[in-house]
């Protein structure tokens, strides 16, 4: 299974209430949290230092702003103030559900803007002690409450300017802030919301996996006749066997069908032996187990995803698997991981709408989350939007794809986009661009 996230290292891999923030939240610096109270879920012991670093702050969030479970806990973000007031800050909204972006801020930051950098709760620098079970987990793990803790958080910054940045689940994430933000009473609202690698709806009735044999098909058409013959025809091709070749596709296309095809066709024997011995690491690292193993990233995953975007998650991850040079549907181990979970409250963009100026980066060869999943999000905002659609672009049209053109390209869009086809021209691929 594909989590909704950003890419690997390798390539870098329902609000509708006003929602009470106003509340007692405690501010605390350092990491740690004087609240002059119990906490009732106490934040891990042994986090990492740069959970403590002075930049981290603290305010106290109930466990389910809707009561369904009484009780608080410590709730961490980063922040850093811009270096003059007219730059914005940039709030981070990871994808997952589950990756955090505390530990280091992004390179497509513009130089001297702020950030508000956010892992989600139970995880990460909101790492808990012990990881809730059954109705704690089912009422604490919601988008609907991660959203409301970085609405909380934004008002304890007193932030007046800013951009909300979401990318993958972040973009389901980023969809339900600027929601909420938009019907919070004494708040200022965003300068633009910017989402990347567009989730618009669940999947359900849609395969979530097939783009990734779409995009693999692509792939196979272009590469040299040896590599072909090589994964259609031994049982461990270049020594990796089915499993692994499953996990490196689905680590590999989500980059895009160029990079993926540079790769893998990478191995042929037409290519030069030190082209070979470069690409081999690579697939190999790829191709490695990289599992969930802390408790809190793996509930979370399971009461959103399943909840909320599709209950058919393998438990081995793997919704597309690897046979005799094809992909194909892991049909036999659907819904493994979601067990008794399925999705009950399926996210919709068409209603969680808000009136910010929204820009849209998708790549139109994208597994992770298909084009067609930004464009039910794009046809379906009410305000002013603005979409841009990379030529053969995948999961990170902008960070990976558009790296060269990024801090640009946001800097633009953070002064009203004037400029932006201006900007555009200027990137490393090509680009589509729809307005309403």
């Amino acid at each position: 299974m594909t989590r909704f996230t950003s890419l690997l290292p390798l390539v870098s891999l329902i609000a509708g209430c006003v929602i009470d923030t106003t509340g007692d939240d405690t501010q605390c610096t350092g990491g740690k949290c004087d609240a002059g109270k119990d906490v009732n879920l106490p934040i891990a012991s042994d986090l990492p230092d740069y959970c403590r670093s002075s930049e981290v702050f603290r305010i106290e969030r109930p466990i389910a702003s809707d009561h369904l479970v009484d009780g608080t806990y410590s709730y961490g973000f980063r922040f850093k103030a811009p270096a003059s007031s007219d730059l914005p800050v940039f709030v981070y909204l990871p994808g997952g559900p589950g990756s955090g972006s505390m530990e280091m801020l992004p390179e497509m930051v513009p130089a001297g803007w702020g950030y508000l950098l956010t892992d989600p709760r139970g995880v990460g620098c909101n790492r808990l002690e012990t990881t809730p079970q059954g109705a704690t987990a089912g009422a604490y793990f919601r988008t609907q409450e991660i959203a409301r803790d970085i609405v909380a958080a934004i008002r304890d910054r007193k932030l007046t300017n800013y951009v909300v940045y979401g990318i993958s689940y972040g973009t389901l994430l980023g969809t339900t802030v600027a929601h909420d933000l938009a019907i919070e009473k004494g708040i200022t609202q965003p300068r633009a919301v910017v989402l990347e690698g567009v989730l618009g709806r669940a999947f359900a009735p849609d395969f979530a996996g097939t783009e990734f044999l779409t995009q693999w098909d692509r792939v196979r058409a272009v590469l040299p006749a040896d590599v072909v013959t090589e994964l259609d025809t031994k049982a461990a091709p270049y020594g990796i066997d089915a499993t692994g070749w499953s996990r490196a596709l689905i680590a590999l296309l989500p980059a895009g069908p160029g990079q993926t095809a540079g790769i893998v066709g990478g191995l042929s024997t037409t290519q030069p032996e030190a082209t070979r011995q470069q690409m081999l690491p690579i697939l190999m690292s790829v191709a490695a187990d990289h599992p969930l193993t802390l408790s809190g990233e793996v509930e979370l995953y399971r009461e959103v995803a399943c909840r909320e975007i599709m209950d058919t998650v393998p438990a081995n991850d793997l919704d597309v698997v690897f046979e005799h040079g094809k992909l194909v549907r892991n049909s036999a181990e659907e819904g493994t991981k979601c067990g008794d979970l399925h999705v009950t409250t399926p996210f919709d963009s068409a209603a969680q709408q808000f009136a910010a100026q929204t820009y849209y980066f998708i790549g139109d060869s994208d597994v992770a989350t298909p084009a067609w999943q930004g464009a039910y999000h794009f046809d379906h905002h009410q305000g002013p939007a603005v979409r841009i659609t990379t030529v053969n672009g995948g999961h990170n049209s902008l960070q990976f794809n558009q790296s060269a053109c990024a801090p640009q390209l946001l800097t633009s869009i953070a002064g009203g986009g004037g400029d932006l086809a201006t900007v555009l021209a200027s990137c490393p691929m090509a680009t589509h661009v729809d307005r309403k």
